[in-house]
Order: C-alpha cells, then sequence, then structure tokens
C-alpha cells in the first residue's frame, strides 16, 4: 500500500480539525462563561493562536497545547509574555515540554489561588 502525499496531507488536516473540535468542546465545558461570549469562530481562533503560540516553545502534543489554551483563558491571550510564565516557558533548564508545560500550569494554579484568597479577604 503506497499513501501519497495528497492523502497524507488531507489525513493530517482532518486529525488537526478533529483535535481542534475536541479541544472546543473542553473549552465549551471548562470555560462555560467565557465561551458563551464567544462565536464557534472565536473560539477556533483562540484554539489555532494556542497551537502556534505553544510551538514557539516546543509544547506540541495534544494535551500540552490544551494546557497551554487552558492558560490562555485564565490569564490571558498573550499569557506567555508574562514575567512569570516567560521565565518558565524560556527557562534552557526545562526541556521537556510536558514537564515544562506542568510546571507551567502549576504555578498557574498557585497564582489563581493566591489572588483567589487575596479577593476573598477584601
Amino acid at each position: 500500500m503506497i499513501i501519497r502525499k495528497e492523502q497524507l496531507k488531507v489525513f493530517s488536516e482532518s486529525m488537526i480539525e478533529n483535535y481542534k473540535r475536541r479541544v472546543e468542546e473542553h473549552l465549551r465545558r471548562s470555560f462555560r462563561n467565557e465561551c458563551a461570549q464567544l462565536t464557534g469562530l472565536d473560539i477556533r481562533g483562540l484554539i489555532e493562536n494556542g497551537i502556534v503560540r505553544s510551538a514557539k516553545y516546543g509544547v506540541v502534543t495534544e494535551r500540552d497545547v490544551c494546557l497551554f489554551i487552558d492558560l490562555m483563558f485564565v490569564f490571558g491571550l498573550e499569557f506567555d509574555t508574562n514575567d512569570w510564565a516567560s521565565q518558565i516557558l524560556n527557562d534552557p533548564w526545562h526541556t521537556d515540554p510536558t514537564q515544562k508545560i506542568d510546571y507551567l500550569f502549576d504555578v498557574g494554579l498557585i497564582r489563581v489561588k493566591k489572588q483567589s484568597l487575596a479577593e476573598a479577604t477584601l
């Protein structure tokens, strides 16, 4: 069996579209309020933006890219340019992309918890 480049491209595009659909479903479940204010095209645009932005840091697996997009929803579309996130994403000691995104996600959770505590004491 011979797979031509054109066939491989169609297969690849189909897989990418399937991934985008699954991420959109995840976002609609996990970020209901935020997604309620967005169109499907808006959400797809954010997903595509997240795929491109995460790839700049070597973050390319489905799971890791989804976590990166989750962080975009929590901290803003360009969260990766914030000092705390940028330091982690560009740290030469964090070479494994999955470990890098896991650490980034953990730090993000701590930041959200601290912010929630600060708001609760006001």
